[in-house]
């Protein structure tokens, strides 16, 4: 059995499903369901913003690494493939900023 948390938060969602799918004004629906539009309108907002953190994260999704030694890597460069098949080479140069940055960009924009 789920938390009440959660039993909570599938009734305010069904709530506001069903909302939608009337047609009814705000003010109407709430008042026929015993809450205040205001009420109504802050769990419309509050699923909605709970769908756009479950969108980004299900974007930001890691995968498996295979790390590989050849002799053609102990130049001391890293390459980075993703998914995409785009390759990030880090020369030599790997000062901990440098990876701190790429890290950074990759977390912000993959």
């Amino acid at each position: 059995m789920g938390s009440q948390r959660e039993e909570r938060l599938a009734q305010m969602r069904h709530l506001v499903d069903r909302w939608h799918e009337s047609g009814e004004s705000a003010v109407a629906f709430a008042r026929a369901n015993g809450m205040s539009p205001s009420t109504l309108f802050g769990w419309q907002r509050r699923l909605t913003e709970r769908r756009g953190r479950a969108r980004r994260a299900a974007r930001l999704t890691l995968l498996p690494v295979r790390v590989t030694s050849t002799a053609a890597d102990r130049d001391g460069a890293i390459d980075v493939l993703l998914a995409s098949g785009d390759r990030i080479h880090i020369s030599d140069d790997r000062s901990e900023e440098r990876l701190r940055l790429v890290v950074r960009v990759l977390r912000t924009t993959c």
